[in-house]
């Protein structure tokens, strides 16, 4: 590569950063509208484990797809895809539509809201 390209390359990553980091402020969000207090660490558990189920097969596929056309492709291919894929799982709301199918007695109201409620506390 050039050096020409050196400035292209430093912006990319700084928006690339601004990407990655932004995400850490949506978890904490995410995991209060999805998980009950009891159950939070088992969801997130589950979620981080099928999340790198991608992480274990993205190799095997970006070889395929390498292996068909430009090393540059594949990964942007399989990036696009990857990311394609977990924007309509959060759009459709997947985890709640998969609940209310699986136990809908377990779906609370405030399940996939952006409304936080808070529990009060009595004092005995």
């Amino acid at each position: 590569m050039s050096g020409s390209h050196v400035v292209l390359i430093g912006v990319m990553l700084f928006v690339q950063q601004c990407f990655g980091s932004g995400v850490g402020g949506l978890v904490p969000k995410w995991m209060v509208s999805w998980f009950t207090l009891d159950k939070r660490a088992a969801g997130l558990g589950f979620t981080y484990n099928v999340g790198a189920l991608g992480g274990a097969i993205s190799p095997v596929v970006g070889a395929q797809l390498a292996g068909r056309m430009p090393l540059g492709s594949a990964l942007m291919t399989l990036s696009a895809t990857f990311t394609g894929v977990v924007i309509l799982l959060v759009a459709l709301k997947f985890p709640l539509r998969l609940q209310r199918l699986i136990r809908p007695s377990a779906v609370r109201p405030e399940d996939g809201s952006d409304i936080v409620t808070r529990a009060t506390s009595q004092a005995v």
